[in-house]
């Protein structure tokens, strides 16, 4: 597969699934060809600490782990020495994280 950038063309658009394309649709970012403006955007990003997968790396070009075991997996970031573990043993996630995040 060919990468071709992001600019809006319909022939540079990754072939969506109907679902995929209504996801994408239904985010508002503040950068990048479909931008809008500050008081629109829907980017969870301000609430999230860590900012998480891929952004942590993007934004501060530092080193990160991802370790994973039958009951979690856990990213662990070079950068303010944080870490996130996502628990993949069934669990539910705290009620005040999936608000945020």
């Amino acid at each position: 597969m060919k990468t071709m950038p992001a600019d809006g063309k319909p022939e540079h658009e990754p072939p969506y699934t109907p679902l995929g394309l209504e996801t994408f649709k239904a985010h508002k970012p503040l950068e990048g060809y479909n931008a809008v403006l500050p008081a629109f955007f829907n980017d969870p990003r301000d609430k999230c600490e860590p900012i998480g997968f891929p952004r942590a790396n993007f934004y501060n070009l530092r080193q990160t782990q991802i370790l994973q075991n039958e009951y979690k997996v856990v990213l662990l970031y070079e950068y303010a020495e944080t870490w996130r573990v996502i628990w993949t043993d069934g669990r539910e996630v705290p009620r005040l994280l999936t608000e945020a995040c």
